[in-house]
């Protein structure tokens, strides 16, 4: 039996607790929702991708000490709590740390939190941080999530990385606070910028839903790709469906399933589940198309928007369009960009659907609104070519631009083009490579082909054949068409170049 009957699907930004895991150093992350149990962090602060909650020590495994050992054991003790109720705010954290574990002595929860607040009132972080996990987790004292978030904000001041994605977790729940995903954006931000990779996950999700922030799938997917890089299975699993679905990245079959397997390895349900619906055991694709229905009618926008591309390509259903553009409809009329979106596009581009939907401006609107830079983008396109508007080119350069400034490759090289022609815009050969040079640095292909090209002719740039040679040859070597015809005669511009330089 497939393992999707025993996981109830999350709701979009949900926090799904989970197991505990047994070894707490594996840089392993949670599903694509889920928050990870407390943890008591180390000293310095580390990540630990895999959190665990705090638990009784183990004393029988310990061995057992001689006399002259015990002794010299609670010598120890009795200085390191001298120091402590001294004022040293090191001695306290760790006198915390030992009455809270009961380790080398008697576990005394009272005592283990007075020594941690002594240590938090002067501003020792990990001590703030780790008296805001046990609130937060309520073991052998009464759950507070108030004085969880006070602590959390306390050691996040001081930059407590773990503290600060617990600040967004509590943020994006409403725990103890009002739920507000603009401050789960903050925090999440400020840890994903230190390294947090289920932060980076988490961030991911809002900008792909546009929830504290508008919805940019381009800055979803490279957070995404960061968190994968640092081996986080939930970032595997949106990473491969934003490559299957062409959201905020060019679609990529083969790339997909290469972030399903590996998401699949480390254990993520909804991994397997995608392998599942791409392969060939039909058996196992009803039960996990069945999971997917779940999702879609009782939690999140995204399980719909995924359920939807399912039906439009027949991947582990029966193509169907009707349904699948039902599914898109349902989430968009809930605000969701990307399905509102995939609505208009379905309207522009004839994918075999009966009666094309005639909202299409309606939803392209309503995405580009939103902030959706694909919609923005694709809007000015239809301004430009005369799409179901009419023909307006200072409109068309107005959400070009509006894209571009979301980073947004297309929109880009679009708004480069027109300050190149000057339509819609002050012509500007300066703003034209300027834009075009953004996007080139970030590695877009047409971006590095057009400056190629500009540096071959001298348009906007001095004429220089080396650099013209090496642009092409970036862009080549992601398979851009022109840039290859133009790489043939390469060696011929570097050639010439060399010639040149030695006059």
């Amino acid at each position: 039996m497939s393992e999707t009957n025993n996981i109830e699907p999350a709701e979009d930004n949900q926090v799904v607790e989970n197991p505990v895991k047994e070894d707490v150093n594996d840089e392993k992350c949670s599903e694509v929702h889920t928050e990870p149990e407390p943890e008591i962090s180390s000293e310095d602060s580390k990540e630990s991708s895999v959190q665990v909650e705090i638990t009784e020590p183990e004393n029988s495994s310990e061995p057992l000490q001689d006399d002259s050992e015990q002794k010299s054991v609670q010598a120890a003790i009795d200085e390191l709590i001298a120091q402590a109720e001294s004022g040293d705010a090191s001695a306290q954290l760790k006198m915390g740390r030992k009455y809270w574990k009961g380790t080398e002595i008697e576990k005394d929860v009272e005592k283990a939190i007075k020594f941690y607040t002594l240590a938090a009132d002067q501003d020792i972080s990990d001590a703030q941080y780790e008296l805001g996990m046990i609130y937060l987790k309520g073991t052998d004292v009464e759950q507070d999530y108030e004085k969880a978030r006070d602590m959390f904000q306390k050691s996040a001041d001081h930059n407590h990385i773990m503290a600060q994605y617990n600040l967004g977790i509590i943020y994006q729940k409403g725990r103890g606070v009002d739920q507000n995903n603009e401050e789960a954006v903050k925090w999440y931000t400020l840890a994903s910028k230190r390294g947090h990779s289920l932060a980076m996950n988490n961030l991911g999700q809002l900008y792909m839903l546009g929830r504290g922030t508008e919805p940019n799938p381009t800055q979803a997917v490279r957070l995404y790709r960061k968190a994968a890089d640092k081996g986080c299975p939930g970032a595997y699993c949106n990473l491969g469906w934003a490559y299957l679905t062409g959201t905020g990245t060019d679609e990529d079959y083969d790339k997909a399933v290469e972030c399903f397997t590996k998401g699949a390895e480390k254990g993520n349900i909804e991994c397997k589940n995608a392998l599942i619906i791409l392969g060939n055991d039909e058996s196992a694709k009803k039960e996990t198309v069945d999971w997917y229905i779940n999702a879609s009618r009782k939690w999140g926008v995204e399980a719909q928007y995924r359920l939807a591309w399912m039906y439009m390509n027949g991947k582990g259903v029966y193509r169907n369009p009707r349904e699948g553009i039902k599914l898109y409809r349902r989430a968009a009329e809930r605000g969701h960009a990307c399905s509102q979106y995939a609505l208009a596009m379905i309207a522009l581009e004839d994918v075999g659907v009966a009666q094309k939907d005639s909202r299409v401006l309606e939803w392209m609107m309503m995405a580009a609104s939103q902030g959706l830079p694909e919609a923005q983008y694709r809007l000015g396109w239809m301004y430009q070519n005369r799409k179901g508007v009419n023909r307006d080119l200072k409109k068309a350069a107005e959400w070009y631009m509006k894209a571009a400034e979301k980073e947004y490759p297309k929109a880009e090289n679009a708004i480069a083009r027109a300050y190149m022609s000057g339509w819609g815009v002050q012509q500007s050969d300066e703003e034209a490579i300027r834009w075009y040079r953004k996007s080139a640095d970030r590695g877009d292909a047409e971006a590095q082909y057009r400056i190629g090209t500009m540096y071959l002719k001298g348009r906007s740039v001095e004429r220089d054949l080396k650099k013209a040679a090496e642009w092409y040859m970036k862009a080549a070597e992601q398979g851009h068409e022109k840039a290859i015809e133009a790489i043939a005669g390469a060696e011929e511009l570097l050639k010439e170049a060399e010639k040149t330089q030695e006059e």
